[in-house]
């Protein structure tokens, strides 16, 4: 029964005998007949029939008969192998055993009996030779495909309905085969039928029965490659197919085949992008199809596309970036020669992928192509996978609890890990990390199946020190910052120790040789002397805590410097309207500091986007680059386009460094910008200036051009400035002109269309820092600072040379290095030495002996002391050996004393009463109790040169003098206080001080005193010279004034003040005064200033080449403005 197994699934259920019809037929079309002929013929499932002129033909207009029917559906169902077993078997009485169809009706009869199906008639027979209709021959395919059939008085109807419904037949194979379901069916009726079955109907796997049974391969197609972009309007689609095909299509066309099976046609391109498919058919329905896209366009580059395959990147990872560049259809032109450009921050472009840096963080890059717009890819840098573990605190205490970090490759913190550990002495409860014990702690990270590993340092008692060094570089010039740590015995950082350490080196201290560590750390910066490349950096670490010295020592190697990459320091935007670009290229060394001198080097510039190089019409520039910062220029290719400009910098051997520009349209000038020039202090008295230069933005910050001729006041915030300051600038015809100062003050010219103008200032003896401010009417000030320094160490001296002392309490002296003015001197390394008299009784740093140490960069050498009230008086001496080879000393007064001042209260009073304000003119009287350090009032005449008045100028009270002292402090008996006197003289507000000069600790209190003008004595200007313009109005305000030239408060202008006022001029036609900006005027004129106003606004006008204001009789200087 095996044999049968295979095939019984497919047999109905219900009984195959088909009732008789009339003999009447349907009539498909002739080629739709002799089509399905050749398709079941080709799968040997039909046969023709042979003629009596011994032709075989199809013989479709015969009738099919039962016995044929059941032989085309057996083998249609692939059980011809069966049917040939059984051939022989008489399966009816009327189907003997020679019958041809035998096999075939036995595998029919076989199946039916198992599934208790009648085959025949009932009478036994099966009536092989009797013809079939159309309805027939669908109900027997049907139930052999397991498909339920009609029945009753509607069996036809119902019958084709079912057929419909699951897919045998369409409504239109109905209409074809079915119009009159009755008839008999001939061959070709019967073949159409059965053929629209065989091929339409498809079981669950999809397949129709032909693929099932007979052909389940697809043709091999074969399709040539074709480019993926042309410009041509057609293109040939080319190929071969092979195997058992029926037909081939390009696109929607059937394409005639040789007898090879190559093909071709010709396609039309539509403009962009075309897709083709070409298809080869078997007669079984077998489909082999391949699609190629082919874009058409005009080949010509017009924008870029460019994208990133994931625009989230994790820190340190390389994703692909897809460029484009693409002609006017969106068609990809294959041009490849792009420039990519990317903030070195943000990471690396190399070989068509970008690798993200370390930082975390949106940031972009850019595509440019030649003159096409250049195109942003966004992106966001993520943090990466774990690479280290390690506690918020480098190092802890045994029993203090501390967050635990887990972190990547680059630094960026990871989140959502789980940590863990293998330690009896510690403890983890989620990131908390605690130790019983000192020592060193292996703890694991580990997230999405990734792992990293730190060590948690827990420390014990100090022990020593370890030295955080970075590479040294000798260029005389770089600060570099030295870490000191405390460390236990087994290097693990002491975070509690903030003890002072004195560190010793034969660089050039920057900072103190002494400093207090904070967090296990004490700092200090040093800079390496040129000339020191290839020799060795000795530091040596030192504390003492009054028992025990606790000492390390380490050594380094310096390098000298070496070219080793770009820089490019540009402004954010180059205005398009009025261009006003200077940018800076530079080469750094390997610790990436500027190098200060050397080997020239070439330098290429290029540009992608707007811009030329100033003065040309180039994109690139050649520049012989060594020391210092070497100026560009750039301009806009026109005043109307804007975009982003990329700016790339190479040098063979130093890489290549880019940076982008905006390009904008500029609004008017608003902002000042002072930048320094000189980056280093200058020498005072030794004719050397301090350069800035000053400089023009719009309100968003673009560099422009002055849009008129501009008067820039410089402040210099100095009170010293008119004397020690020389000021001068570059005239627009490259002249140095001098500025005048006058309270700080002093004037110069910014030019119509110039760029920036160049100021140089000289220091006759001034040392320090001086802030100065360009400020300019309707625009925005800008400050700087300039930086002047004392020339070479002359001497030495003590910050305060006598002193007030407690016996047994520890004290700081300082001495500095001085130069020939008296300047403090800034100059580390200098070797000082500090003896006492009587030594016996002074402990100098930690022992009762001298006491070495060394300058640091502030000339400034500190020593530690405590003296012993076995006698009162104590010189201190310090013997410095200068660079130049000489030994000056100097020498302190220390006298102990046994009450120090602890508080000092001060205050104000006029005629006896408590005042904070005052008029210029009243005697002020300065009284001042003090606390001592034991909570006793100082009382008496001992006292008295022991306060010290400051806070405000001599210039400010009595005479005015300022070379003048201010007034020393006496005793009061009566009032029991301390009390000076003087004068108030200037307005303003002061700070008084008082405190104790001869403490080494200051002490001090303080007050606030403000001094308005007093009662009116004569109306004048406040400002002299007044500036300017010939055939301009200038403001000019008249003030009520007190005899000091206060202004006076408009409260005190009791009664009207009447004034005469003239204006006279050297050369010109005219000089006028008038109570408007507009309108006539007059030489002379009287006016009034109003009662309870302190001030007038009048306006003066001249085309004189110089002017003179008099009023009531005192003249004031105009000044023509330059």
């Amino acid at each position: 029964m095996g044999l049968w197994k295979r095939f019984t699934s497919a047999i109905v259920a219900s009984s195959l005998v088909l009732a008789m019809v009339a003999p009447a037929f349907a009539q498909p079309s002739a080629a739709t007949t002799q089509s399905a002929y050749e398709r079941l013929s080709h799968y040997e499932i039909v046969q023709g029939v042979a003629m009596p002129d011994g032709s075989v033909s199809p013989a479709l207009d015969m009738t099919l008969t039962r016995a044929q029917l059941v032989t085309i559906i057996v083998r249609a169902f692939g059980e011809e192998q069966t049917a040939a077993v059984l051939k022989g078997v008489s399966p009816f009485g009327d189907v003997p055993g020679w019958h041809w169809a035998s096999g075939y009706v036995a595998v029919a009869k076989s199946i039916a009996s198992q599934k208790n199906i009648a085959l025949g008639y009932p009478d036994g027979s099966f009536q092989p030779e009797r013809t079939v209709s159309a309805i027939e021959a669908l109900t027997f395919v049907m139930k052999f495909l397991g498909l339920p059939v009609g029945s009753g008085d509607a069996w036809v109807q119902q019958t084709i309905a079912s057929a419909v419904a699951n897919g045998v037949l369409s409504s239109e194979d109905v209409n074809v085969y079915l119009s009159d379901p009755n008839a008999g069916a001939t061959r070709g009726l019967a073949f159409a039928l059965l053929d629209a079955i065989f091929y339409n109907y498809q079981g669950a796997d999809g397949k129709n029965l032909y693929m099932t049974y007979h052909d389940s391969q697809p043709p091999v197609l074969t399709v040539n490659d074709l480019p993926s972009n042309t410009s041509q309007q057609t293109i040939t689609v080319s190929g071969k197919v092979s195997g058992d095909y029926a037909d081939v299509y390009v696109g929607s066309d059937r394409v005639a085949v040789a007898a090879d099976g190559s093909f071709s046609a010709q396609v039309a391109l539509e403009p962009g992008q075309n897709t083709i498919t070409v298809t080869a058919r078997d007669l079984a329905g077998n489909v082999a199809e391949k699609s190629l896209t082919v874009s058409r366009g005009s080949g010509v580059a017009a924008a870029i596309i460019a994208s990133l395959a994931s625009s989230t990147v994790k820190a340190g990872q390389s994703v692909d970036l897809d460029v484009k560049i693409v002609d006017e259809a969106g068609v990809d032109t294959g041009i490849t020669d792009y420039e990519v450009t990317v903030d070195e921050e943000w990471g690396t472009y190399a070989d068509g992928k970008f690798t993200a840096g370390g930082k975390l963080g949106s940031g972009s890059l850019t595509v440019s192509y030649g003159n096409l717009t250049p195109v942003k890819v966004n992106f966001t840098i993520v943090a990466g996978a774990i690479a280290t573990v390690e506690a918020e605190k480098d190092s802890v205490a045994p029993g203090e609890v501390v967050r635990l970090i887990a972190k990547d490759a680059n630094g960026n913190r990871v989140t959502g890990v789980t940590f863990s550990e293998n330690y009896d002495d510690v403890i983890i409860e989620g990131d908390r990390f605690v130790a019983l014990k000192p020592g060193k702690y292996t703890v694991r990270a580990t997230k999405d199946g990734e792992t990293g590993v730190g060590v948690i340092s827990v420390f014990g008692e100090h022990a020593s020190f370890a030295f955080e060094v970075p590479t040294l570089v000798s260029n005389g010039s770089t600060e570099y910052e030295i870490k000191v740590i405390a460390t236990d015995k087994d290097g693990n950082k002491v975070t509690t120790f903030e003890d002072e350490v004195t560190l010793d080196t034969n660089l050039d201290l920057v900072s103190g040789s002494v400093a207090e560590a904070k967090d296990g750390i004490a700092t200090f910066k040093v800079r390496v002397p040129v000339g020191m490349e290839g020799l060795e950096a000795f530091f040596t670490a030192t504390y003492w805590n009054g028992e025990e010295e606790i000492t390390a020592t380490a050594s380094y190697e310096v390098l000298g410097q070496v070219a080793d990459s770009l820089n490019l320091d540009v402004p954010k935007y180059l205005a398009i309207n009025q261009p006003a670009f200077v940018g800076y290229v530079q080469v750094l060394d390997q610790s990436g500091n500027p190098i200060e001198y050397g080997d020239s080097y070439e330098v290429r510039l290029t540009i992608s986007g707007p811009a030329y190089f100033a003065g040309t019409s180039s994109k690139e520039l050649t520049l012989d680059v060594s020391g210092g910062k070497v100026p560009f220029e750039l301009e806009p290719v026109d005043r109307y386009t804007e975009g982003t400009i990329t700016l790339r910098a190479t040098a063979p051997g130093l890489g290549t460094v880019t940076k982008t520009v905006e390009a904008v349209y500029a609004r008017a000038p608003r902002n000042l910008i002072v930048t320094p020039v000189t980056t280093k202090p200058v020498t005072a008295g030794e004719d050397e200036a301090f350069e800035f230069r000053i400089s023009l933005t719009d309100p968003q910050g673009v560099p422009v051009l002055a849009d008129e001729n501009l008067d820039v006041t410089l402040t210099f915030d100095h009170k010293e400035a008119d004397d020690e300051l020389l000021v001068m600038y570059e005239g627009q015809y490259g002249d140095w002109v001098d500025v005048d100062l006058r309270n700080g003050k002093g004037t110069l010219l910014f030019a119509r269309g110039e760029r920036e103008v160049t100021v140089r200032v000289e220091s006759r003896r001034l040392t320090g820092t001086v802030k100065v401010t360009a400020s300019a009417s309707g625009l925005v000030s800008g400050s700087g600072t300039l930086s002047f320094a004392a020339g070479e160490a002359t001497a030495i001296a003590f910050e305060r040379p006598e002193l007030n002392v407690l016996p047994d309490v520890d004290y700081t002296l300082t001495v500095r290095l001085k130069d020939v003015f008296g300047n403090n001197v800034a100059k580390s390394g200098v070797r000082v030495e500090f003896t006492a008299e009587p030594q016996e009784y002074a402990r100098l740093g930690s022992a009762f002996r001298s006491y070495r140490t060394t300058t640091d960069a502030q000339g400034r050498a500190t020593v530690r002391i405590r003296l012993v009230d076995y006698v009162d008086d104590f010189k201190i001496y310090a013997t410095a050996t200068l660079p130049n080879g000489n030994t000056v000393q100097a020498e302190a007064d220390l006298h102990i004393v046994h009450s120090v001042a602890r508080s000092i209260s001060v205050s104000t009073y006029v005629n006896g009463a408590l005042r904070t304000s005052v008029q210029a003119g009243d005697e002020v009287q300065v009284r001042v109790t003090v606390t001592d350090s034991r909570g006793f009032k100082w009382s008496g005449p001992e006292f008295e040169d022991r306060l010290a008045l400051g806070g405000i100028d001599p210039e400010a009270i009595n005479d005015g003098d300022k070379n003048d002292p201010l007034p020393r402090f006496v005793w009061n008996d009566s009032g029991r206080y301390y009390e000076a006197t003087f004068m108030a003289r200037k307005e303003g507000n002061y700070r008084l001080t008082v405190s104790d000069e001869t403490s080494l600790d200051t002490v001090s209190g303080s007050t606030t005193l403000r001094i308005v003008g007093g009662a009116p004595d004569h109306v004048g200007l406040i400002e002299e010279p007044i500036p300017y313009r010939k055939g301009e109005a200038q403001q000019i305000t008249v003030y009520v004034l007190d005899q000091y030239g206060n202004k006076v408060q408009a409260s005190n202008v009791e009664q009207p003040v009447d004034f005469d006022i003239s204006v006279s001029q050297t050369g010109g036609t005219y000089a006028l005064v008038r109570d408007t900006a507009t309108g006539g005027g007059r030489p002379s004129a009287t006016y009034t200033i109003r009662r309870y106003t302190n001030s007038l606004r009048l306006w003066v006008i001249t085309d004189g080449d110089s002017a003179t204001i008099t009023i009531d009789g005192i003249p004031y200087e105009m000044e023509v403005k330059k």
